[in-house]
């Protein structure tokens, strides 16, 4: 994906804007001074002042362009991030040049009419929150794509149109849209558009249907404790956690609910009471409500304690054990031997505790053994 980019990231990006509105009527055209930039950072820009009209003007440094009210249209070359959203006056319009990149964190607004959005072929527009057209036409060329986070509002009646014919539109929000030509693809459509996804991702994480902050694993005394918190969440159903001690081959251990939609922090918890010595691994599933899932991301811990093996009771005269044993969450099995050394039970053990029958054995001393994946254990029992 970086590969795919970084030459749009290292072009040197310019904004024109034409002279309408902007508190500058001598500046005719704006333009960033080279790189990456954002769209706040004034030192990013350079301005083009003409004084008169006999004037051909120069370039002038430290000169934004309107801030987030914009009330002139501009192109778009480059690569241009805001951190802010934005908003453009009446009849000002916004042109995304080929293969270039507008990401805004927040809201973009054209208000009233005689305004138009054309993404050029192969540019792209990506905003976290909603899209307002107002009136106005939003067209995607050639290759183009469009992610919203929000929703897509546009004006009543007949006007203001959408064309995405010839590009991509994908919508996680509610869309509301008189004139459609083409088709407008929703959270799941753009998770399929996987090169797309993982840009989006990258630069607004928000977008996508679960915003994860953070993800931890921190050992305690007999557990392990897990947390997590998501800012946002789309159509979701539940998370899943697993866990693995090479980091590869991963079991299921828990679920854990959520809400459907949230659009505010939300912070989850889990205990694992059954946690396995040494190095382990545990991975967040997050699955919406149509069953599609993505894994999220992976927090390793160490955890010093070793698995308890506990039998009870001991003696038994009741004509089982319960075997309780940390690492047998993942598969154990328990072997049951007399003073002889012979096996007189076996049976395997995958949830932490299971009943071993004893039934139809004399009355004695006996060896039980418990061998996972990982390490062993044993105690002796008294059959009564």
């Amino acid at each position: 994906m970086k590969n795919i980019y970084l030459p749009i990231l290292m072009l040197l990006t310019l904004l024109s804007f034409d002279a309408v509105g902007q508190g500058f009527p001598a500046i005719t055209e704006y333009r960033t001074v080279g790189g990456e930039k954002s769209w706040q950072d004034v030192d990013s820009w350079q301005a083009f002042v003409k004084t008169s009209n006999a004037d051909p003007g120069s370039w002038q440094e430290n000169i934004a362009p309107g801030n987030t009210d914009i009330g002139a249209s501009g192109t778009i070359y480059g690569y241009v991030a805001s951190s802010l959203s934005l908003s453009f006056q009446q009849g000002a319009s916004l042109t995304i040049n080929p293969a270039c990149t507008l990401v805004v964190i927040g809201d973009l607004t054209f208000l009233g009419n005689n305004s138009s959005i054309n993404i050029g072929e192969g540019g792209i527009l990506v905003v976290s929150g909603n899209l307002t057209t107002d009136l106005n036409n939003l067209a995607v060329g050639n290759n183009g794509k469009v992610a919203i986070g929000g929703d897509l509002i546009t004006g009543t009646g007949n006007t203001g149109s959408v064309d995405t014919s010839n590009g991509d539109l994908y919508v996680i929000g509610d869309t509301d849209t008189p004139s459609t030509t083409g088709t407008i693809g929703d959270g799941d459509a753009l998770r399929t558009d996987v090169t797309f996804a993982d840009f989006v991702n990258q630069v607004a994480p928000a977008i996508l249907p679960v915003n994860l902050l953070y993800f931890t694993a921190t050992a305690q005394p007999q557990s392990v404790e897990i947390k997590w918190a998501a800012s946002k969440a789309w159509d979701f159903s539940h998370y899943e956690l697993e866990r693995s001690r090479d980091g590869q081959h991963f079991n299921y251990i828990a679920t854990i609910d959520a809400e459907e939609n949230t659009d505010y922090l939300t912070e989850f918890s889990y205990t694992d009471l059954q946690p396995v010595s040494g190095t382990s691994y545990y991975r967040l599933k997050a699955v919406d409500i149509d069953g599609r899932f993505e894994y999220k991301q992976i927090a390793v811990v160490q955890f010093a304690g070793t698995a308890q093996l506990k039998v009870f009771p001991n003696p038994s005269s009741t004509g089982s054990f319960q075997v309780a044993y940390g690492g047998a969450s993942e598969g154990a099995i328990v072997t049951l031997k007399d003073q002889a050394g012979r096996t007189v039970r076996t049976q395997e053990i995958s949830d932490g505790q299971r009943s071993i029958s004893t039934k139809g054995l004399p009355a004695g001393l006996y060896i039980l053994t418990v061998r996972s994946a990982y390490e062993n254990a044993q105690e002796q029992v008294i059959i009564k």
